[in-house]
């Protein structure tokens, strides 16, 4: 019997000739992290989700953006795992160099969601041909 050489899959990242390949070609806008003021200012008014350097992470609607860039939550909810942790506080103040990430939540009514979904336009039979 003979035996084949298989190649052992590796990890793209551990391949040497993968760091001239350029930017990471995501789906996902860059938002935070390459412009974190003006995607903070974006969300003001949305229910937002914010990850702090202790670990908690507090949800609430975004109310204010100050010239720090720290952020007002009103109301605030710390979350543990998905679920409230604590009571809820009517307003937080988080300081910019705390902040980890900052994640939206928007629902139908947000303008940037709205901005964000393609037009979808109704579809048309292009195979029917008219005599």
């Amino acid at each position: 019997m003979s035996e084949k050489k298989t190649s052992i899959p590796q990890v793209a990242a551990a391949h040497r000739e993968r760091k001239g390949v350029g930017a990471w070609r995501g789906t996902k806008p860059p938002g935070f992290i390459l412009q974190p003021e003006l995607f903070m200012k974006e969300c003001i008014g949305m229910d937002v989700s914010v990850r702090v350097m202790n670990g908690a992470m507090w949800k609430g609607v975004l109310a204010e953006v100050k010239d720090n860039c720290s952020v007002v939550i009103k109301p605030a909810q710390e979350m543990l795992y998905g679920e409230k942790d604590g009571p809820e506080l009517p307003e937080k103040e988080l300081v910019k160099s705390d902040i980890l990430w900052l994640r939206r939540h928007p629902k139908d009514g947000d303008s940037v969601a709205e901005q964000q979904q393609p037009q979808v336009e109704p579809a048309t039979d292009k195979n029917r041909k008219e005599p």
